[in-house]
């Protein structure tokens, strides 16, 4: 309930610890697709993916999956090649009116707008699905969810001299591992 789903960001530092990309020396990637943060609704004994940011199994592709009609629908996408045990700052900015994806700093990717649910059905789920598969594989820190704040009605997400500027300060701290 403290995540905004109609709109908002999600920073979030991420170390692969079990795998390197495919593209990386000796790579083999996490050999099954890796879910690094998924958005579902649930509601009485039912729940409905509405997005899901993943790494493919061989590890060289980030993608963000919705579902519509039953049908994964891909919103954005871009290549990785991650060695095992590096963090990389992933920011994921979302609404209905399109996604922006950021990795360490840049803008990676831009795509399709997500679907929007009430907070209070809402569940987000870190390293792994609803259903406790799709393992990430990795070690997560400093998770941080923007969102509309209370008294206003207006979003204003992190911009990208913002992101850039924390994984700068920050990815000295991360390259040390999560606390």
């Amino acid at each position: 309930t403290n995540i905004d789903c109609s709109q908002g960001t999600i920073r979030v530092w991420f170390e692969p610890t079990t795998w390197s990309s495919v593209t990386q020396t000796n790579g083999a990637g996490p050999g099954a697709v890796a879910t690094l943060l998924e958005l579902d609704a649930i509601g009485k004994n039912e729940s409905a993916n509405l997005w899901t940011l993943a790494v493919s199994s061989d590890g060289n592709t980030l993608s963000l999956v919705a579902q519509s009609d039953d049908i994964p629908a891909l919103l954005l996408q871009t290549e990785i090649s991650w060695p095992a045990r590096q963090s990389h700052m992933i920011a994921l900015d979302y609404s209905t009116n399109g996604t922006t994806l950021f990795i360490d700093g840049k803008l990676a990717t831009q795509g399709s707008g997500t679907v929007t649910v009430l907070p209070r059905i809402a569940a987000l789920f870190v390293g792994s699905s609803l259903a406790g598969k799709s393992v990430a594989g990795g070690d997560f820190d400093e998770l941080f969810c923007f969102g509309v704040p209370p008294a206003t009605r207006f979003y204003h997400p992190p911009t990208a001299m913002d992101l850039l500027f924390y994984y700068n300060v920050y990815a000295p701290n991360a390259a040390l591992g999560p606390i």
